[in-house]
């Protein structure tokens, strides 16, 4: 890119870029400094992260150019037989791109109950809407599976072949102040939002474009339920940091501590299915999912949400209590904190908590008085992994890259001779963070040649 500018051009921009942000660092050090929580994050987790994420940036992943273009020509004929319907039934003038005529079809055509508004006023067709529609006639269906083919193709078939260079890598650039949680995120291109491999066919393709060169595998670690374990390290829930100590099964235990309050059934009836369910409310109530949203992801009433809501927050009560609290705490003081060491770290505000007059901002702000601790807390355990991880890579010359981070996941690419003491150095590294409550980090690790086909691994098991 350097070479689309005068070199005057280049050499006076980067003169104003160093003055100023020396400018910015006499004015912010002295706030930083004044506060111990955020000199302490900034300095064991941001700053080494930061560093580190060069080395990220520059080692990249390697993209299997041949597999992007059948991708490509994949979403290519899914696309065209969606616009096969929607002329059959819908008229060949429907552009399903534009919202004014998708909710004319939707709500004047086709008669469907609107859901909710749009700032302007009108009626609504994202994909929420579209969800909470689905099975009511075939065409919203077809919406729905036009706007994520367009996605993908667009993002990640189209898009990724632009940002391939000429080591045949792609090269994102990381932003450790990229998300207001404290996660680390990721642009140009961004690779944090990749469909998962296991939820469709079209997810698979898309993670194994990303493949390891001959001689290399990736290597990926994960914890494992990470925002639960923060919860229970930040709440002190007694009943939580039971479950975590005896290393069981977190959401089929819950499933069967409040199994005859939500299902009048005895706990050792409890199926897959009610753990399932279990699961869904853990992970969205923490993320303040409300009882319509999760009722509408398994299928079920609101009222039978409630019901389990309340059965759940009845096993839990110091976690329930942790919450409220974190809520008026925000109400009183306009912002909450994650922590670090157990000692408060980031701060994160929150002005609409206290608005009257905008509800759906002030339950924004309520959502995120619980929420932002916990996924911002959760989030620096991988962040200040990273750094370690890159460190360890780095002063050992061990030969590995660090290729990518994906929010509770880090994945490096390693000669397949030293599997077996990158792995063990990996969860060293990243269960070694500092926890409290006596709530322990557990990583799971996967190996595989592409990010579209990784496998569960095992210390001392060759990858296939």
């Amino acid at each position: 890119k350097t070479g689309c500018w005068p070199k005057d051009v280049l050499v006076r921009y980067n003169c104003r870029d160093a003055v100023s942000t020396a400018w910015l660092e006499s004015v912010l050090e002295p706030q930083v400094a004044a506060d111990e929580g955020l000199t302490t994050i900034w300095s064991e987790v941001v700053f080494p992260a930061a560093r580190a994420l060069v080395h990220v940036e520059r080692w990249g992943i390697q993209v299997n150019q041949l597999a992007v273009l059948q991708f490509q020509s994949h979403l290519g004929a899914k696309i065209d037989e969606v616009r096969g319907r929607f002329d059959t039934l819908v008229g060949k003038d429907f552009n399903p791109n534009s919202s004014p005529q998708v909710s004319k079809l939707l709500f004047e055509t086709l008669r469907l109950p609107p859901k909710k508004l749009t700032d302007s006023g009108k009626f609504s067709t994202d994909k929420d809407v579209l969800e909470e529609l689905k099975g009511r006639h075939p065409v919203v269906d077809d919406l729905l599976l036009w706007r994520r083919f367009t996605k993908l193709k667009g993002t990640y078939a189209d898009g990724l072949l632009e940002h391939i260079r000429s080591d045949e890598r792609v090269h994102p650039s990381y932003h450790p102040d990229g998300a207001r949680s404290g996660r680390l995120s990721c642009s140009e291109p961004n690779l944090q939002n990749v469909p998962r491999a296991k939820d469709s066919p079209e997810g698979k393709m898309a993670r194994d474009c990303f493949i390891a060169p001959p001689g290399r595998v990736f290597l990926e670690g994960d914890y494992s339920q990470n925002e639960l374990r923060v919860a229970a390290m930040l709440s002190g829930d007694p009943k939580m940091i039971g479950i975590f100590a005896r290393g069981e099964d977190y959401h089929l235990r819950t499933a069967q501590l409040v199994s005859w309050q939500a299902w009048g059934i005895p706990p050792e009836q409890v199926t897959e299915v009610h753990r399932t369910i279990a699961k869904t409310f853990n992970f969205s109530s923490l993320f303040g999912a409300g009882d319509e949203n999760m009722a509408g992801q398994l299928g079920i009433t609101e009222d039978k949400i409630e019901r389990i809501r309340n059965a759940i927050f009845g096993e839990f009560t110091v976690l329930a209590a942790w919450i409220q609290k974190q809520i008026e705490s925000a109400r009183r003081l306009g912002y909450v904190r994650t922590f670090w060491r157990g000692k408060p770290a980031r701060k994160r505000s929150l002005y609409q908590i206290a608005d009257e007059g905008e509800s759906y901002a002030r339950g924004t702000a309520e959502r995120g008085a619980f929420n932002s601790p916990i996924q911002g807390t959760a989030a620096d355990f991988c962040t200040k992994s990273v750094a370690d991880i890159v460190r360890w890579i780095i002063d050992d010359c061990f030969p590995a890259k660090l290729v990518l981070t994906v929010h509770d996941s880090i994945m490096l690419e390693v000669d397949e001779d030293f599997i077996d003491e990158a792995a063990a150095n990996m969860k060293r590294i990243m269960e070694g963070q500092p926890t409290w409550n006596g709530v322990r980090l557990v990583v799971d690790l996967k190996c595989g040649r592409s990010w579209g086909s990784l496998e569960k691994y095992e210390v001392g098991k060759k990858p296939a």
